[in-house]
């Protein structure tokens, strides 16, 4: 096995080492490291845990096919967040609804332990009135716990216009949590 200890390299040195030599050990610990952040993103922007499953499989997918397109791009979990959302406003190669909500119908699972909590359907029914860009910004912000900057670079756009968003996203979803009253 190339490179010794996985477990503490960072997810650039793995991706650089799967790049460059193409065995599998690289990749796999890359993957359980980050598929999880992963889906658990795309979840939060697409309400659908079968959509979820299938657009984070079509992204690692992607990842493995194509290493050498995510080398230095910059850190590799923001490489990452930034390629989900690409894929979820693409909807991935499938884009056929039905296939999607037919399955979360029959058994599809939300976040572990999740569905069980006050609140999981109200919240995510509130996530879904979201404009998909306020969606995106909110989630990052509060979820992944990134800065207005790291949400930029991800969403190709200001920090100005991130900071805006994620303050419309706020406001959306106190409204239809009837945390506050938003006059306008």
């Amino acid at each position: 096995m190339p490179g010794g200890n996985l477990k503490r390299r960072s997810d650039d040195d793995l991706l650089r080492l799967f790049a460059a030599s193409r065995e599998l050990e690289p990749f796999d610990a890359l993957a359980e490291r980050r598929q999880d952040d992963v889906y658990r993103f795309v979840y939060l922007m697409t309400a659908s845990p079968a959509r979820a499953r299938r657009l984070t499989v079509e992204l690692f997918c992607t990842l493995y096919r194509e290493p050498e397109t995510f080398v230095g791009r910059g850190p590799l979990e923001r490489v990452l967040l930034a390629a989900a959302v690409k894929i979820v406003e693409s909807g991935g190669s499938d884009t056929s609804s039905g296939a999607s909500a037919s399955a979360d119908r029959d058994g599809g699972e939300t976040l572990v332990g999740e569905a069980d909590r006050p609140g999981h359907r109200l919240l995510m029914g509130a996530l879904s009135k979201l404009k998909r860009h306020h969606r995106a910004a909110l989630v990052l912000a509060e979820y992944e716990g990134m800065t207005y900057d790291d949400i930029a670079a991800i969403m190709n756009t200001s920090a100005s216009a991130v900071r805006s968003w994620v303050h419309g996203a706020r406001l959306t979803m106190a409204e239809s949590l009837g945390a506050v009253e938003v006059t306008s």
